[in-house]
């Protein structure tokens, strides 16, 4: 396909219309199409069809039922194979409407088919025979805004001549009454590199002039607005601070829009640009920036990630190990002081809260207490500035206050902007997050923990995060299953994976390894031996940190009184004796931090497998292994079964190792 004509924009945030070209593929969305299969996984989003501009639609309706927590409302959509050209440079557009402002759970993907109608495989990064999949970027449906589109470029691979598309969504936002619709899902191909009207699918987006945190209180604002076929400002809506600012209004310097405020800015004042608008090909999408204003200087360390992924500290490498939801609870005697205490004396040199401002005063003045004592005993600590839904009116104000107090403190040293990101945000929302966290602090990192799947899960969310904490929590059933250990491995393995996919660097990845039961799905206590497992493991996965998840057990204390908390988790801590074995265990592996700090040898061991499998369940390496430039050799084994492997280091040594199921090697 060449030489597409575009129709430009029609008045709707679905962006381009392609109506005068002929996609390779193009849903019919109707009733018994041949085109689609229509899924309602839970029994609550019924499909209704109809026409919008010309073109058939499908929306799928949530109807609360009668269930004491009925909420979930799984559904989507699978495509028929249709015929694709290896070679060539393809296209999928996406357009979604409807009340829905977020998707969950795989989301959209393309999977490549051979000719037998197969997946064509691939050897992933765990050694596997996996399919080619292509994530698909996902539509942003914004506030007051009717339907969005999304474009994904790919290109065919070999061997392929069909594909097939599987959207999917579980619980997005939707609420009794309302719906979401999906109005066009459409494949385009073209030749590489010949002349295509194809070359522009983006929005304009925001570029800021302005730096920020800025000292000087008469600086204007300062922006422009980048787009590859050039900006239609008839169609921009410009909000600066939430008040409507006409484009003409501003002064021009070259391409740039100047603002000048009236009066001088505030010190600790946070300032947002926002606008919606269109490219003159009809490309229609909202972006923001921010600028803070202080004079005043931060007063923690810079943070940065080295190329491998380690964290910096002023540009030394520090290990992050330490403990996830800090809470007064019975494990610390109500007393975080002994807590914070007990975590340092046992090696470990990291915290975390969930404890914020955005859950009221009195969680608001524990979290004061408990940063206290961190900043006294010189314990890291990360927590959530704000909502993590930040298109909440009140998530900017909180964030503010949030953030420019770290900047006050030394203990300052990532921001949680997500938790469980993929099911609960889209790539947009964290995007502001970001832009809000690294206007005030651009020296603290961003952190979201995730779960990890198919490959692309983290993709879209790279380029605001510094640090993806990956959880690894392999451990659901009553008994071991054969797959536990491969997947702390295989979830590791996955974060490096869509970080390499990416092409973008200096990214973190650390571990939270399992350390609780309960919720929904984990029925038990992980041993002290698959604790240490699954430390070792991804650690010998390149995890740049381990941070141990665990709840914050049943009780929980607000000042005078301990009130109960609704929590089905227990924390390990609560334990005497599991809490004795577990600090033997951290005071064990904290000795490895200097050597785990430093950069990995530039050659790594070779492994022979001597007796026993050589992959474990799931077709990673049964035995994993990491060579510091130090000499520090670990090793584990990710399989169910009992491993002898021969290890031979670049530098010469050569062991023989017999891992028993859970077993690891140190050495020296």
């Amino acid at each position: 396909m060449k030489n597409i004509c575009l129709l430009g924009f029609l008045g709707l945030v679905g962006g381009v219309s392609l109506a005068a070209a002929v996609p390779t593929f193009d849903a019919q969305l109707v009733a018994n199409s041949p085109d689609c299969k229509y899924i309602d996984y839970c029994k609550r989003t019924p499909q209704t069809f109809s026409m919008v501009d010309g073109r058939s639609v499908v929306t799928f309706n949530y109807v609360k039922r009668n269930e004491p927590k009925g909420y979930d409302s799984e559904w989507g959509i699978l495509t028929r194979a249709f015929a694709v050209t290896a070679g060539k440079e393809g296209v999928v557009q996406f357009v979604l409407g409807g009340q829905i402002k977020r998707t969950l759970g795989p989301g959209g993907h393309l999977t490549w088919l051979g000719a037998d109608g197969k997946p064509i495989l691939y050897q992933d990064a765990l050694g596997k025979m996996s399919p080619i999949a292509v994530a698909l970027k996902q539509p942003y449906v914004a506030p007051n805004s009717k339907v969005s589109s999304s474009w994904t470029r790919l290109r065919v691979p070999d061997g392929a001549c069909q594909a097939k598309i599987e959207f999917k969504a579980d619980n997005p936002d939707l609420k009794e009454g309302q719906t979401a619709s999906i109005h066009r899902l459409a494949y385009y191909e073209y030749d590489p590199g010949e002349p295509n009207d194809l070359d522009d699918l983006e929005a304009p987006t925001l570029e800021l002039l302005t730096p920020s945190p800025n000292a000087d209180f008469t600086a204007p604002l300062k922006f422009r607005l980048v787009d590859k076929s050039g900006v239609d400002e008839r169609s921009a809506a410009l909000k600066i601070d939430g008040r409507d600012v006409p484009l003409a209004a501003l002064s021009r310097e070259g391409d740039a829009y100047v603002y000048t405020n009236a009066v001088p800015w505030e010190e600790g004042s946070l300032h947002e640009i926002h606008v919606t608008l269109a490219d003159k090909r009809g490309n229609y999408g909202s972006d923001c920036v921010f600028v803070a204003f202080t004079a005043k200087k931060a007063q923690h360390p810079k943070w940065s990630v080295r190329e491998d992924g380690m964290p910096l500290k002023d540009g030394e490498a520090f290990y992050p190990f330490g403990w996830c939801r800090i809470r007064p609870c019975v494990g610390n005697g109500f007393d975080m002081d002994r807590g914070v205490r007990e975590m340092q004396e046992n090696g470990l040199n990291v915290g975390h809260t969930y404890m914020s401002r955005r859950d009221g005063p009195q969680v608001g003045e524990l979290l004061d207490d408990l940063l206290n004592v961190c900043e006294r005993r010189d314990l890291l600590l990360y927590y959530e500035p704000s909502y993590r839904n930040p298109d909440r009116p009140e998530f900017l104000p909180l964030a503010q206050k949030s953030l420019f107090a770290g900047r006050a403190r030394k203990l300052s040293f990532w921001w949680g902007i997500g938790d469980d990101t993929s099911m609960q945000v889209m790539p947009q929302q964290i995007r502001r997050y970001y832009r809000v966290c690294k206007a005030v602090d651009p020296d603290v990192l961003t952190v979201s923990a995730d779960v990890v799947g198919g490959a692309g899960l983290y993709e879209p969310f790279l380029p605001y995060l510094d640090v993806l904490a990956v959880e690894t929590y392999p451990l659901r059933e009553e008994t071991p299953q054969d797959y536990d250990m491969a997947k702390s491995a295989a979830n590791i393995d996955g974060a490096w994976r869509d970080i390499k996919s990416s092409g973008i660097s200096r990214r973190a990845v650390v571990a939270l390894p399992q350390n609780f039961k309960g919720w929904r799905g984990w029925k038990r206590l992980p041993t002290m031996a698959e604790i240490k497992a699954q430390t070792y493991i991804t650690t010998a996965c390149r995890a740049r940190g381990i941070i141990f998840y665990a709840s914050t057990g049943q009780k929980f204390h607000l000042r005078q009184a301990e009130t109960n908390i609704a929590m089905s988790a227990t924390c390990p801590l609560d334990e005497p004796q599991f809490k004795a074995e577990f600090f033997a265990f951290t005071r064990e592996f904290s000795k490895l931090l200097p050597s785990l700090a430093k950069a990995d040898a530039a050659q790594q061991p070779t492994v022979t497998i001597v007796k026993g499998p050589a992959k474990n369940v799931l077709g990673g390496d049964a035995v994993r292994c990491l060579l510091k430039e130090d000499g520090l050799l670990i090793a584990a084994n990710t399989s169910h079964l009992e491993v002898t492997a021969e290890i031979t280091c670049p530098d010469g040594r050569k062991i023989t190792h017999v891992f028993p199921r859970y077993g690891y090697l140190v050495n020296p």
